[in-house]
């Protein structure tokens, strides 16, 4: 063996005991630390790729234990991957992304040796935009009669005549796009029912519930005609 050839020449030459004891200590140090690991394992490989499945690099993935439990946490690197190599053996909860909205949530991932479990994630980095304060908000009208059920066809009058919908859909959604602060005011009506006024100052996102009633008409009265 090659140490025991270096022993032997060491042996010959001329040096002290403690010379020939540090040489022997370090050898053998080497040799137990190069059998001191055995075969790498990694339990949890996860890999972030945008909508064009391009890899995304810093990108925040977090790895739970018990689903409360933050165990790792790291960012991708520029291929996109974050490892947590010395995971748990029970399963746990994989979340990738903005912890405030738009994350992707992947429950009860195991890893079970000597497979690693890799996991491929679509992120779309764009899905908190509306975290931004816009000028413009969005309002949804739901259209429906008094059981709480859609009604089609309603149409919807705005002077202002803001961009969006004006007739309601399957759903009895009319959809309409109004400046923060400004009032939007119009009508809905459908035949058969009675019209509903709306009034709402545009603040946030809404959904404003609007209620139809149906028209009731009441029969003409007929008088008796009494013989003369």
């Amino acid at each position: 063996m090659p140490l025991l050839s270096t022993l032997v020449y060491f042996d010959k030459m001329p040096c002290t005991w403690v010379a020939r004891g540090v040489f022997l200590y370090v050898a053998l140090v080497g040799i137990a630390g190069g059998q001191s690991f055995g075969q790498s394992f990694c339990a949890f490989e996860v890999t972030v790729r945008s909508s064009l499945h391009r890899p995304m690099a810093g990108v925040g993935v977090g790895f739970i234990g018990e689903h409360r439990t933050t165990l790792y946490e790291s960012i991708s690197d520029k291929y996109g991957v974050v490892r947590f190599c010395d995971g748990p053996l029970m399963p746990i909860d994989i979340v990738v992304g903005n912890d405030i909205c738009g994350s992707v949530l992947l429950r009860n991932i195991k890893a079970r040796w000597p497979n690693s479990a890799r996991m491929s994630v679509v992120y779309d980095d764009r899905a908190c935009d509306h975290l931004a304060l816009s000028a413009d908000i969005v309002a949804l009208l739901r259209v429906q009669d008094e059981e709480g059920r859609p009604i089609s066809g309603a149409q919807f009058a705005d002077a202002a005549k803001r961009p969006g919908t004006s007739v309601s859909d399957e759903y009895g959604r009319v959809f309409r796009v109004c400046r923060r602060g400004e009032l939007l005011q119009g009508t809905i009506q459908k035949r058969g029912w009675l019209a509903a006024k709306i009034s709402h100052v545009c603040g946030d996102d809404v959904e404003i519930r609007t209620v139809l009633r149906l028209e009731r008409t009441t029969p003409r009265s007929s008088k008796k005609q009494e013989n003369p």
